[in-house]
């Protein structure tokens, strides 16, 4: 059996009837606890790495200028 199309008459426009009611957004606050206990984690591991990203793009910088002044 298919939906009856709008009185518009365009198929774009047919509504899907479903069994299940819509779901209401509503906050999830265990979740949004896990997500920020993630975050937290990784930016305790990741802060003291900080100082070694940037020395070491630093040095990336400093040996690519080096390489295009001296031809």
């Amino acid at each position: 059996m298919t939906p009856a199309l709008p009185p518009t008459g365009r198929i774009s426009d047919r509504t899907y009837r479903i069994v299940i009611p819509s779901s209401r957004g509503r906050p999830n606050r265990e979740m949004d606890a896990i997500g920020w206990l993630l975050f937290l984690g990784r930016s305790i591991l990741l802060v003291p790495l900080l100082p070694l990203v940037l020395g070491a793009l630093l040095v990336d910088r400093l040996v690519t200028r080096h390489r295009t002044t001296r031809g």
